[in-house]
């Protein structure tokens, strides 16, 4: 349904912008405005729950993917809101089809069905590992790591057939595509400033040094 594949995509991109926003003060300002975070949230809602209630697979897998993300990078859901999400979207668990779902996952046959079965794991897998490889906030391999990683994604949409992967890579290309512009846009300021203040560093250099 092409509806439910905007909704993926709004969902992914609205969860990307509203936490970079939020955790990027100087990001345009925006951080200010507190109508368009509000409406940032509301988004990822109503896209999120749309898309996870036409395919509850999609949602436990999502679920699933953050709750793995969590036991790695604490601070993800350090947030009042994101931290409220583990347990707010814990309780639409209890209106998923698991018999449903069950049917879905055994109806993928492992010889005809590999790059279905390859989507899966590989989504789980970098959402789960990622954590362990990047560590700044903003660097130049963090924007090569999202940017190689929107271009998968959307590689994988058009290859996969099946509907819930279809709806996992459109969610996460809206959401890769966002952290990758936000942090070509970052480093861009980060370069300017240091292009503009070329002693900072010395100087504070200088004044640790003078201390010890």
């Amino acid at each position: 349904m092409f509806v439910i594949d905007i909704f993926a995509f709004v969902g992914g991109l609205s969860a990307k912008l509203y936490d970079d926003i939020e955790d990027n003060d100087q990001l345009f300002n925006l951080k200010k405005n507190i109508f368009l975070m509000e409406l940032l949230k509301g988004l990822h809602y109503v896209s999120f729950l749309s898309v996870g209630m036409t395919d509850n697979l999609f949602y436990f897998i999502l679920y699933l993917g953050n709750l793995l993300h969590s036991f790695k990078n604490k601070d993800a859901f350090s947030n009042p809101y994101e931290h409220s999400l583990m347990y707010s979207f814990s309780f639409g668990l209890l209106l998923l089809n698991y018999s449903k779902m069950y049917e879905t996952i055994t109806s993928l046959n492992l010889y005809n069905s590999s790059i279905e079965i390859f989507g899966l794991l590989f989504f789980l897998c970098c959402i789960s590992i990622e954590p362990f490889l990047i560590n700044s906030e903003i660097s130049l391999f963090k924007l090569c790591v999202r940017m190689s990683l929107s271009l998968v994604c959307l590689f994988l949409y058009f290859v996969c057939q099946f509907p819930t992967n279809e709806y996992i890579f459109l969610y996460s290309f809206g959401y890769m595509l966002c952290s990758t512009i936000v942090q070509y846009i970052c480093l861009n300021k980060k370069i300017n400033k240091l292009e503009e203040h070329p002693d900072c560093n010395s100087i504070k250099e200088k004044k640790v040094d003078h201390k010890n």
